[in-house]
Order: C-alpha cells, then sequence, then structure tokens
C-alpha cells in the first residue's frame, strides 16, 4: 500500500512519526518490500529525506483563479493534469483528503464537479487521487473577497496653496495594493517631465496616517510649476480609492528676489513713486520709509502695505502705491523693499539709503542784468534758493549787431549752483558776446530731484564793452572863439557826458570850471556840428579855457577825455579909427592910416572905384598882413599888398578887421578919395591976345583930374595963389 494513502487518522500518524534517518530495516519489519519501493531516497551526510513528490504522483491540483484578494464573487474552477484523477477540496481551512486505493474522496471533502462559487472570503484546501497511484499533494488558495474600496483622506499639500517642497500628507483606510501620486502641471513654468506619476511603496501603502512624509520615488518638480496633485490608491481586491485631488498647488522652493529698485541710494525725489522688479507673485510685502536725517517727519517709519497688483511678479515703474506715504520734503530718508511669497519664502530686503525727498522747486532771484540793461561785461548776480544738479544761463542775440553763435546755452558749474547769493560774478562756462549785440538771458536751474526752477527772463540787454569814442571836437587848441558853439563826434549813445571849460589864462572867470551836462540829442551818436549846448556856459570874455569833453555809454564805459587847451573866449569885436585918406581928399600915392583896438586875424582894405578914370580891376580888396595886424596905430604907411588904383580914379575905401575870435570890426569907409597920379600942366601967356604987356601972368591950367588951385612963387618968393577967370588962371605981377 503507498505511504500517502493510510487512513486519515493513521495516515496523519504515520506522518508525524516519519523518520529523519535511515529506517530501512524499518521498512521491512513494518511493511511489505512493495511498500518500500515508493520512496525516493536522498542521503546526506546525517539525513537522508522522504521526496516529496514521490515517483507515480497524481499532479497537484490548480486553482483558476488563484488565490488571492478580489472586489466580487469568483467562480473557482480546480484541474490536474493526471488524467482520470478525482480531486476532492474543502472550504473550512482544513486539509482534503481521499482514498488511493479508491481514488474518491474520504468523508468531510467534497469531490470537485464544478466551478465552485466563492462569494465571500474562503480558504480551499485540494487534493487530486486516483487509484494505483500516489495522491497529490495539498494545493491551497485563499481567497479573500473584498469590495469595499479604500478611502484616501486628510490630503496634503490642500489645492491652491504654495509649497516649498515635495512633502506630502495622507491617510488610507486600509492598506493598498498599489497606490501612486501624481504631480501634473497646468500652469507656470513649464515642465517636460509632467505628469509625473510616483509610485507608492513599502509602508506608504499602509493603512493609517502619513503625514509630512517625503516617498521614496520622490518627484524632481520645478520651482514656479502649478501642479494637480492626484493621491490614488487600489487596495488587494482591486478596488480603486476614489481620487483624491489638490488643484492648483504650486511648488516655488526658490526665495522671492526684490531688483531694481527706486529711488536708489543717494539719490533725490520729487515724489513717492518707487520701482522694483519682483522674480515671483508675492503674498504680502512693504515698502518701509524710515527718516534718517534732512527735516524733521513725526510720522516716520511710514510702513506702507503693498497690494493687489502691486504685489505681483514683473516690474512696476515709477508707481504710485494705492497707499502712499505722506513724506516730508527735505526730509532724507532710507527705503526698505520687502516680500514674502505665497509659499512663505522671506525675500532679503534691498534699502536704499540717503534718499532725499524734495517737492519743492528751487527760486531764482536777485538776477542781473536787469531789463533793458547795458552791460560792458558778461557778469551776473543771482540767488538760489537751494542747491542745483544743473543750471544754465542762456544769452539769445534779439537785435542790434549779429551773433552767429546765439544763442549762447552756457552751463553753471559746481560752485556756481550753491544756495547761496552770487553778486557780480564771470561764470566758468563764460559766454563770447558780441559787442553791440542785444539780448535776452534765461536763467534756468534744476535741484537734485529733478524739480525745475521757473526760468527768469531778462529781455533788451546790449552788450557793450567798448567805450565810446569822441572825436572831430571844436574848438580847437590854440583857438580864439566869440561864442560857446561846440563840435563833436560820438562813437555811440552816451547815458551822461559833459564839456568842461577850466580857466588857464586871461581874465578871471569865478565860475571856472563850468561843467556843463550834455543832455538830449547831445549824447546821441553822431556828428554834432556848432551846436550850443542846452546847458549852455556863461564864459568870461577875454578868458583863456582848456575844453575838455566826457561821456560815459549805457554800458558804464567811460570815453577817454579829449581836452582842448588855450581856447581864448572874446566876444568883444575890435574897432578901427585913425583911418587915412580921409573922405574927399585926393592922393598922389597909396599910403594908408589906421589904428586898431587889438589884434586883427584878419584885415582888409578894399579900395572901390566910384568915379574918375575906370579901374576895370575895382574893387581891390587888399588883405593886410604881418605887423600890420597888430593892435595900435599904423601911420603912412604902404601895406604890402599894396593896390594898382587908376590914375585919376576917385574911390570908396573900406577898411575891414577881425580878431582871433571872429569879431569883425565895423567897417570904416573913406568916400570920394581921387588918386591923381599925373602932375598938372600951367600954360603962362604974358601977353594978351598977342598984345602988349598986361602986367598979369595970363594962362590956362590943365590936370586929368581938374585943376582946383594954382600957385606962383615969383624969384623965390612964398606961393602966392592965383586967380581964376575963366579959362584962364592969372596973377598979377609988380609993375616994373
Amino acid at each position: 500500500m503507498p505511504f500517502e494513502a493510510a487512513k486519515p487518522d493513521s495516515q496523519k500518524q504515520m506522518k508525524s512519526l516519519q523518520p529523519t534517518t535511515k529506517l530501512v530495516s524499518a521498512c521491512f519489519m513494518l511493511i511489505l518490500f512493495s511498500a518500500c519501493r515508493n520512496f525516493n531516497w536522498a542521503p546526506t551526510d546525517a539525513l537522508e529525506k522522504v521526496s516529496t513528490t514521490p515517483p507515480n504522483t497524481v499532479v497537484a491540483p490548480v486553482f483558476a483563479p488563484a488565490g488571492g484578494s478580489y472586489n466580487a464573487t469568483q467562480n473557482v474552477t480546480l484541474t490536474t493534469s493526471t488524467s482520470g484523477a478525482t480531486i476532492c477540496y474543502r472550504n473550512d481551512g482544513t486539509n482534503a483528503d481521499c482514498d488511493s486505493a479508491t481514488g474518491t474522496c474520504f468523508a468531510g471533502s467534497t469531490t470537485y464537479v464544478g466551478a465552485i462559487s466563492v462569494p465571500a472570503s474562503i480558504t480551499l484546501n485540494a487534493m487530486a487521487c486516483k487509484a494505483t497511484m500516489n495522491n497529490s499533494a495539498i494545493a491551497t488558495a485563499v481567497f479573500t473577497i473584498d469590495s469595499t474600496a479604500p478611502v484616501i483622506s486628510a490630503t496634503s499639500p490642500a489645492a491652491a496653496t504654495y509649497v516649498t517642497n515635495t512633502q506630502v500628507s495622507y491617510t488610507l483606510s486600509e492598506s493598498c495594493g498599489t497606490g501612486s501620486i501624481t504631480w501634473t502641471r497646468t500652469s507656470g513654468n513649464p515642465d517636460p517631465s509632467s505628469p509625473r506619476v510616483q509610485a507608492l511603496t513599502g509602508a506608504e501603502l499602509t493603512a493609517g496616517t502619513h503625514s509630512a512624509i517625503t516617498l521614496t520615488n520622490n518627484p524632481t518638480l520645478v520651482s514656479g510649476t502649478v501642479y494637480d496633485i492626484a493621491f490614488n490608491c487600489t487596495d488587494a481586491a482591486g478596488n480603486a480609492a476614489t481620487t483624491v485631488t489638490a488643484a492648483g498647488v504650486t511648488f516655488d522652493n526658490v526665495v522671492p528676489v526684490i531688483s531694481g529698485v527706486a529711488p536708489t541710494t543717494g539719490t533725490f525725489r520729487t515724489n513717492n513713486q518707487v520701482s522694483y522688479t519682483l522674480s515671483e507673485d508675492c503674498q504680502s510685502g512693504n515698502i518701509t520709509w524710515t527718516r534718517t536725517g534732512g527735516v524733521a517727519d513725526g510720522a516716520s517709519p511710514h510702513v506702507q502695505a503693498l497690494a493687489g497688483l502691486e504685489l505681483t511678479a514683473g516690474t512696476k515703474t515709477n508707481l504710485t502705491l494705492g497707499s502712499p506715504p505722506a513724506l516730508v520734503s527735505g526730509a532724507v530718508y532710507s527705503v526698505a523693499f520687502n516680500c514674502q511669497d505665497f509659499a512663505g519664502q522671506t525675500a532679503t530686503t534691498v534699502t536704499s539709503t540717503g534718499v532725499t525727498f524734495d517737492n519743492v522747486a528751487p527760486i531764482i532771484s536777485g538776477v542781473a542784468p536787469l531789463d533793458s540793461a547795458f552791460v560792458s561785461t558778461t557778469q551776473v548776480s543771482y540767488d538760489l534758493t537751494e542747491v542745483c544738479t544743473t543750471a544754465s544761463i542762456t544769452w539769445t542775440r534779439t537785435g542790434g549787431s549779429a551773433d552767429v553763435g546765439s544763442p549762447h546755452v552756457q552751463a553753471l558749474t559746481a560752485g556756481e549752483m550753491t544756495a547761496i547769493t552770487h553778486t557780480n560774478i564771470t561764470i566758468t562756462n563764460n559766454p563770447t558776446l558780441i559787442d553791440g549785440a542785444v539780448y535776452q538771458m534765461d536763467f534756468n536751474c534744476t535741484d537734485a530731484a529733478g524739480n525745475v526752477a521757473t526760468t527768469v527772463t531778462r529781455t533788451n540787454i546790449t552788450y557793450d564793452p567798448s567805450a565810446v569814442v569822441i572825436s572831430g571836437v571844436t574848438p580847437a587848441s590854440s583857438a580864439f572863439r566869440n561864442n560857446t558853439q561846440v563840435s563833436y563826434t560820438l562813437s555811440e549813445n552816451c547815458a551822461s557826458g559833459n564839456v568842461t571849460w577850466t580857466r588857464t589864462g586871461g581874465n578871471a572867470d569865478p565860475g571856472s570850471p563850468r561843467v556843463q551836462a550834455l543832455t538830449g540829442t547831445e549824447l546821441n551818436a553822431g556828428t554834432k556840428t556848432n551846436i550850443t549846448l542846452t546847458n549852455n556856459p556863461p564864459l568870461v570874455d577875454g578868458v583863456v579855457y582848456s575844453v575838455q569833453f566826457n561821456c560815459t555809454d549805457f554800458a558804464a564805459n567811460a570815453s577817454t577825455p579829449i581836452t582842448v587847451t588855450n581856447v581864448t573866449y572874446d566876444f568883444t569885436a575890435p574897432t578901427i579909427t585913425g583911418t587915412a585918406p580921409a573922405s574927399g581928399t585926393f592922393r598922389n600915392n597909396n599910403l594908408v592910416s589906421f589904428t586898431y583896438s587889438e589884434n586883427c586875424a584878419t584885415a582888409t582894405i578894399t579900395w572901390t572905384r566910384t568915379g574918375g578914370t575906370a579901374d576895370a580891376s575895382s574893387p581891390h580888396v587888399q588883405s593886410i598882413t604881418g605887423a600890420d595886424l597888430n593892435a595900435g596905430a599904423h601911420n603912412g604907411i604902404i601895406i604890402a599888398n599894396n593896390p594898382t588904383l587908376a590914375d585919376g580914379g576917385i574911390y570908396t575905401m573900406a577898411y575891414a578887421c577881425s580878431d582871433a575870435a571872429g569879431n569883425a570890426a565895423t567897417i570904416i569907409s573913406n568916400t570920394g578919395i581921387t588918386f591923381d597920379y599925373t602932375a598938372p600942366t600951367i600954360t603962362i601967356q604974358n601977353l594978351r591976345n598977342s598984345t602988349v604987356h598986361t602986367g598979369h601972368v595970363i594962362g590956362p591950367a590943365n590936370d586929368n583930374v581938374g585943376v582946383t588951385l594954382v600957385e606962383f612963387r615969383l624969384d623965390g618968393g612964398a606961393l602966392t595963389a592965383a586967380t581964376y577967370v575963366a579959362p584962364d588962371w592969372k596973377f598979377a605981377l609988380p609993375m616994373g
């Protein structure tokens, strides 16, 4: 009988008594030899074991489906590859058994005839047997029927949250056979490896709470990417848990960075606008202004919370915060920028120091030159209420001489932009202006905060660096003048001027020096000829003066004085007396006589024929020269320019004289002067009518100008006038 075919109880006893050492002799003692042929010996150094599959043994049954966990009723089939074998099974957890002699199932075991319905969890044990063969080994299959899906709860991270790591939390209602957590990118930065399906392993699949764990299969997420995180689990029976998804989870393991901030350190600001760049959206943030100097600010520090778009990633340029600070002009602040992202990461604070808030524009005042001024230099004056960082003065030609370099925009330098009064300075960048050009001047200034001062403008400014030139003056030096008229030429208009007469000789002048101011048109450019000044001086007759001409133009350029010296002012005309020949006289020569009351500068004697012999050269205007011009009596002289008169001509002689001052003497005229250069002829007849002596000298007397007197001298005696008895003259001779 086969070893495995013993009765159940005795079989069990025999199995419990199976030796582990060689029992060959026992075989012959207890059973037939034929039984011993069913042993398969496997000797070792110390033991020999019994084979688990003796020869001529039925193949153990096979379960289909195999044992395992299932979520629904299973119809289990049993098969063996040994033809004709019977399969016996039990579902109570004990081993099935069958009779190998008959090939039938022992009591308590069920003979398999068709699919076994397994609606609930059980353990099936089966054995196959066939007469004349050894029974098969016991085949066991444990069937777990589980129709309840596991539940995933208490997951973390939560939806729409930010995380800095890949840690997760979850609770499983039962252990899972398989599970995963899947990160699927939905927005934000690209993740080429999305979705990232990370399988749960080991203890990660066990029932219970798993708090803040890092998975064995930890994903490598991309910072800045938004993921949906799906938790999945399937139990051993194949029941799949309802997926739990946390949507919109942002993975962010990079601290936010604040950059590109403004105001920057050491700058000046006219407003409270700010600029900054956030590397990512921030959940909260603020900008804090803390006074560190300058004008007091009792409200410092000003902590201004960022809100709305002010917290979003990107560059904010010249932004006025929704909640701007009320800063104090003139105060110096440090400005600190802070930000915390949604993952709770805090940016490194960025601070700008020494930021001056200044929203008040500088004021330019005290500007010179003034409107319509004349200037001889480019000096300027101005007052600044605060330091300027840029400033300029611009000269723009508006008239006068041409200036091809106009406008002249001249930048002020550091020392010229300080907050003080700048008086009559020549700026470093001094312009080259054109003499005689008229300019508009614009003063500009911008402070460090960019506040622009109101431009101060001066108009109609004439640039005149050249002094007036006085020329063409009269009287000339050593001149004689009979009036106060003057002549002069000015190269340009003068603002003021004068002519000054200072006594240097001659008669006394208690009013000297006489400074006579020029007025009105007397100050205009151009030539003034023989003008009597509005402020005419009361000069003294016979005084010798120096005469000085002065002028100052509108740019305060003073002319070089022009002085003439030794000018004699003579307002009295000379007199002529003692003239000869007298009127009605006869002259047989050109001797003349006259007396001058003063020296004459010019003098003439003019002979004008009025009768007698014709004179084609009349009148004879003969200049007096040399010493004959001197004051005093000039008697019986022949002048140098002696005229040739007509013999027998009757003339008027006119005596004229003008002194050096131009005063003309009253002309003295002597009339009816007969010039007779030919002696008369007398014919003497002792007898009249050729008769006897009458006692008289009788005869005619003839002359070209007529005979008015005939005188006789007898024997050296005195001249005795003859008697005229027309037509003869007679003179009685003594008788005897």
